[in-house]
């Protein structure tokens, strides 16, 4: 299949037809072939139908111009091409002019349905006509005949409802409609005078006064309603066509007129104004009155209203836990007190200490597999998971610690005044209230989820409460909570002590930390490398 040409004299044979990169032909069958009298060579294919044959490159390689593709065709122009006295090029299904650079299709309205068309059952009439067969007979075709199909369509209005009741139309359009007070909402059918196939008409609407651009619609859609209007002058446009890209200058125009009722009138408006005024200058001095005397309870209501709004806006919507700026407001006092224990001259040696439950726990909780509950029974499903998180959590640890969502289904405790000897069974504990009961999302159905904790006592270092910042301590809290979800989930690791190991002295991974004798560590599961974060 495709397209061949004889070989050169003396060579015998055919030879394919060399086309130029992206000037191809749409597809490489060729289903039909003229010879124009102007000399142009027109080809048509299954795919992208009608084709141009533009002339050769300098390497002798066809160049091809995509007629019907560029028009939007899908499929052959119709496996007949035949010229028209004007030029034209046909088919049975199909017309292009070129000069024009139109191309036209035929339907049932111009009587093209004949059945299934056969190839190479096409024939020219003397006098121009066209002869195409079909599984249903014999299709004439009359080229001379064929100006293109119209881009407008004179119309008429068909029907008429005025604040949902019949309404008789105009007796011209010319006179319009002109409504009296209180009809605001009116519903117009149009037709176009138009019987060949009434299905495919398209048409277009639009009310002066009210909308600036078109409302394109089909057959069926040719009965708009407005409403409800303001009194005015408006244009009802309506034109209609057999094409989307062919409106003509015809069109249908009908003005409207909608009368104000007395109150709407200029006269009605500028007295309300003056009344308006002068209501509003007594009900000031009234209100200025009233409001001088509730000045004081405003204000405590001002102040309390304010102080829920706060309280609104350092806490989590969802599960109720604190937010991450309740965190930023409040840990600058917690550390600067925190190392204050630690920093009293009484202390500074290191051998008494800063006393009983001075240390400040940092915790990071995280959901295990957290994304598969999602995935699986949905983001209510996961909510639901972490409302019920939080409620367990208030049962773990006391009023007086923080709990803070920090991002997805990850919490950060800060546990005040706890001593990092406790940290262990703190996160065991933690571990236990999640794994224990399943959650419930949804009726009758629950879901086991388990959780991973990575902590780290601030300050960690004791005798150098400085050494460890606050960022440190949460990297390596962050550290150890993926150090504990690198062996196997549902535990705990977490670092409470360094003696004189600095941040940047730290090795990564859980058997590093272990190995290092300045840095203690504990832990629920078995030894493994940490994964990278």
């Amino acid at each position: 299949a495709g397209l061949f040409r004889e070989r050169e004299p003396g060579a015998g044979g055919l030879e394919p037809v060399a086309q130029a990169a992206g000037e191809t032909l749409g597809s490489p069958a060729v289903m039909a072939l003229l010879w124009t009298r102007d000399g142009q060579l027109w080809l048509d294919t299954p795919v992208s139908g009608l084709h141009r044959l533009r002339g050769w490159d300098a390497a002798g390689r066809a160049r091809f111009e995509r007629i019907g593709e560029r028009h939007g065709m899908e499929g052959a122009f119709g496996g007949h091409l035949h010229e028209d006295g004007q030029g034209r090029i046909w088919s049975q299904l199909h017309v292009y002019d070129p000069k024009a650079d139109r191309l036209d299709s035929f339907g049932a309205a111009e009587g093209g349905s004949f059945g299934s068309f056969w190839f190479f059952a096409s024939a020219e009439l003397p006098g121009g006509g066209l002869l195409f067969g079909g599984s249903r007979g014999l299709l004439r075709v009359q080229p001379l005949a064929w100006h293109g199909e119209a881009g407008s369509l004179p119309l008429v209005i068909s029907g008429l409802r005025v604040n949902g009741q019949p309404h008789d139309p105009p007796r011209t359009l010319a006179e319009g409609l002109k409504l009296p007070p209180g009809q605001r909402t009116l519903s117009v059918e149009f037709a176009a005078l138009d019987y060949a196939d009434p299905a495919r008409l398209l048409y277009e609407y639009r009310l002066n006064g009210l909308d600036s651009g078109w409302t394109r619609v089909d057959a069926a859609g040719r009965s708009p309603s407005f409403g409800p209007l303001k009194p005015g002058r408006y244009t009802l446009q309506v034109r209609a066509s057999t094409h989307p890209d062919r409106w003509g200058a015809e069109m249908l125009q009908m003005p409207i007129e909608l009368e104000p009722a007395w109150w709407e009138t200029d006269l009605a408006r500028a007295l309300g104004v003056l009344a308006a005024v002068g209501g509003v200058w007594g009900w000031t001095r009234w209100r200025t009155r009233q409001l001088r005397k509730r000045e004081a309870e405003l204000q405590a209501l001002v102040d309390e209203r304010t102080a829920e709004l706060r309280e609104l806006s350092l806490t989590d919507a969802l599960t109720g836990l604190r937010n991450r700026r309740y965190l930023e407001l409040r840990l600058d006092d917690d550390l600067a007190l925190c190392l204050r224990r630690f920093e009293t001259p009484d202390h500074r040696d290191g051998l008494a200490g800063p006393g009983p439950d001075a240390d400040l726990l940092v915790m990071l909780l995280d959901l295990d597999l957290f994304k598969r509950i999602n995935d699986v029974h949905g983001h209510a499903a996961g909510d639901a998971v972490l409302v019920q998180l939080a409620e367990r959590l208030r049962g773990v640890f006391r009023e007086t610690d923080s709990l803070v969502r920090w991002g997805g289904e990850e919490i950060l405790v800060l546990a005040r005044e706890t001593e990092r000897r406790d940290a262990p069974e703190l996160a065991a504990r933690v571990c236990a209230a999640v794994r224990q009961r399943p959650f419930d999302i949804g009726p009758g159905e629950t879901v086991h989820v388990t959780v991973s904790v990575g902590f780290c006592a601030f300050p960690l270092d004791p005798l150098h409460p400085r050494l460890w910042d606050w960022r440190a301590c949460l990297a390596l809290a962050d550290s150890a909570l993926y150090a504990a979800k690198a062996q196997g989930r549902d535990g705990f690791v977490g670092a409470v002590r360094a003696n004189g190991l600095s941040p940047r002295e730290a090795p990564e991974g859980l058997q590093a930390w272990r190995a290092e004798k300045r840095l203690v560590v504990v832990t629920s599961v078995a030894d493994a490398a940490l994964s990278p974060a």
